[in-house]
């Protein structure tokens, strides 16, 4: 599972999203993993994202 948040925001609530990621997602959906990716949101459109969950998905986490 990829979990999206804009850098900014994750700077200021890196705990509560850490949280959000391990212990909330990776607890309800099994054999899962939460990855946290901050980005820059005024650089990203929603076509980047798909290439970058599908890279992930075909080539691994890098």
């Amino acid at each position: 599972m990829a979990v999206f948040v804009d850098k900014d925001i994750y700077q200021n609530a890196k705990s509560d999203i850490e949280w959000y990621a391990t212990d909330y997602i990776q607890q309800r959906i099994s054999n899962s993993k939460a990855l946290v990716l901050p980005i820059n949101t005024q650089n990203f459109k929603a076509i980047d994202v798909v290439r970058m969950l599908e890279n992930m998905y075909f080539d691994g986490i890098k």
